[in-house]
């Protein structure tokens, strides 16, 4: 699959589109946005918890053109556990569990996942197939540097029905 990397004209945030491929007929969809959970080696010491900018811009277009918008930042909401992901305990993941992820999601159309670090994937995927285990009818998109990067190979190895190349917060609107 190749990745459209063509550009067209911003709409207006404030319009909302109704032939969208997601449109499902709906006057507003229900979005949860999904900050994917941040891992690192225990030895790095540049591995400082930010606020994830990009998914607050795609949050804000999303509300702009009607949506009901809800955010999970896996990191931010319990910034200071850290938790071994191999045998060894040098390697770290920051923040909420899959389990908690998943109980905060509640009832949504679309559910997206924002990556920036390909270190962090293989921890995403997984957390991928346990969200469409749960919601198996919700439509799963994703988007940020990592995406950008590799979306054939995102779509090709998880569960998700859309990538978003390039600025999310310019794009998403014209999937929904």
């Amino acid at each position: 699959m190749e990745a459209d990397t063509t550009t067209r004209p911003a709409e207006p945030l404030d319009q909302r589109r109704t032939d969208g491929p997601l449109s499902l007929g709906a006057s507003a969809l229900k979005c949860t946005l999904i900050r994917c959970p941040q891992t690192f080696h225990a030895y790095v010491s540049a591995a400082p918890a930010v606020p994830p900018i990009g998914l607050a811009y795609v949050a804000a277009s999303l509300r702009r053109a009607g949506h009901e918008v809800g955010v999970i930042d896996t990191t931010g909401a319990h910034i200071d556990r850290l938790v071994p992901i191999d045998r060894s305990g040098r390697f770290l993941r920051r923040g909420l569990t899959d389990d908690e992820i998943l109980d905060r999601i509640g009832d949504a159309d679309v559910i997206g996942f924002s990556l920036m670090f390909s270190q962090d994937w293989p921890v995403a995927r997984a957390l991928i197939a346990k969200v469409r285990e749960r919601h198996p009818d919700s439509i799963l998109i994703a988007g940020g540097e990592h995406f950008t990067a590799e979306p054939a190979g995102a779509l090709a190895s998880s569960d998700l029905d859309y990538v978003l190349v390039g600025e999310g917060d310019r794009v998403v609107c014209d999937l929904m």
